[in-house]
């Protein structure tokens, strides 16, 4: 088949949605599929072709209720035309609200190619005032939904799942993001990487947090739960794996950083290899999710590959995704983490229980044999 993938962002910008998306594409180019991916056009992407996958950027921003720009003229009509002449079998879309899916309604009714639509949850339905905000675009919506073939929620019962069923929406899948739990399992065999030892963190324990940093991501929370932990007396440190929101208000890397240089308990990595991100997992004693806004968190799914028993916010599919201990403040996540540091029981009981959800429910191959399969009926 001849694929068409849009995603607001893509390689080389390095996130959840935008790593598991190439994967997604990777695999269908493995599989002898015609694999193009449209996306936000970025200066620092070096190829327009990265392992059999074309990359096809627009110069474009925004969306329907903030308001769409084109950077380069003439962006917007281009973008159109492909999604028409095109000439796809499918084009499977990475979530709304963003405007690589919101000019897709302007022409839905003149595309021929059967279409998919993995909504990602709907962030604007999840406070009060975003669903003010959002409310003439979400009342819109189903009109435009209808008009797919098929919708991809990664889990039962979440917003997105709840939305579809309360406007009749029963053409639809429930697949999940999925976790190469054999490339986890090669890094921790291997002595090669001395974590600790490399970036210089002496604590007895380790907390790890990895995500990008935007302000939505709770980098305050979980600075404030190590200063809680550190008043307690607790030997522990704080890592936060992730690189600065480029071109954002939203970004809080610098504060984080300033803070970094005057708590040495607390660790702020940047473009670390993949290889060294696994490794994090494997040898840290907890996993920190201090996020306010989330979808299906793959950060979830790998501290479950890497064997660490995760404290979370409340936040996306989280429940439902492993065996955790959900939390609602700094204090809430202060207690858990000196729980799971302090009964090996339940530690142990966590780990083996999220081992096994990885093997039976989100191994890769498992997964992306369902996408595959999705695509061709739908």
């Amino acid at each position: 088949m001849k694929i068409l993938i849009t995603v607001e962002f893509y390689y080389p910008k390095i996130g959840g949605v935008e790593l598991w998306t190439q994967t997604i594409a990777e695999y269908f180019a493995s599989r002898r599929h015609k694999v193009y991916i449209a996306t936000t056009y970025l200066e620092n992407r070096k190829t327009r072709n990265l392992n059999r996958v074309n990359i096809l950027g627009f110069n474009i921003k925004g969306n329907k209720v903030k308001g769409i720009k084109e950077l380069t003229k003439g962006d917007i009509k281009r973008y159109k035309k492909l999604l028409l002449e095109g000439g796809f079998d499918i084009i499977l879309q990475h979530a709304a609200q963003t405007w690589h899916t919101d000019l897709m309604f302007d022409i839905i009714d003149k595309v021929r190619a059967k279409k998919i639509l993995i909504p990602c949850g709907y962030s604007g339905l999840s406070t009060p005032l975003r669903k003010l905000i959002y409310y003439k675009y979400f009342k819109k919506l189903p009109k435009y939904l209808r008009k797919y073939d098929l919708l991809i929620y990664h889990c039962e019962g979440y917003r997105d799942y709840k939305f579809g069923e309360r406007h009749g929406l029963n053409k639809y899948k429930l697949i999940p993001i999925g976790i190469n739990l054999k490339e986890f399992q090669e890094v921790y065999k291997s002595d090669k990487i001395k974590f600790r030892e490399k970036y210089k963190v002496s604590s007895k324990y380790i907390i790890l947090n990895v995500s990008n940093h935007y302000k939505l991501k709770g980098h305050y929370f979980a600075i404030k739960t190590l200063e809680k932990l550190l008043r307690e007396g607790m030997d522990v440190s704080l890592l936060i794996i992730g690189n600065p929101a480029i071109g954002t208000k939203q970004n809080c890397y610098h504060a984080c950083l300033k803070y970094s240089q005057i708590n040495e308990k607390f660790k702020v990595l940047t473009d670390m290899p993949r290889k060294d991100v696994i490794k994090a997992y494997t040898e840290s004693d907890v996993f920190l999710l201090s996020s306010k806004i989330e979808y299906f968190p793959v950060v979830i799914l790998e501290s479950m590959a890497g064997s660490l028993p995760y404290v979370s916010t409340n936040i996306g599919c989280v429940r439902n995704m492993g065996k955790g201990i959900i939390v609602h403040d700094p204090r809430g996540a202060t207690e858990a983490i000196r729980q799971v540091l302090s009964d090996k029981k339940l530690r142990d009981s966590i780990v083996k229980h999220n081992k096994g959800k990885i093997e039976h429910e989100y191994e890769i191959n498992d997964v992306l044999k369902l996408y595959e399969k999705a695509l061709i009926e739908a």
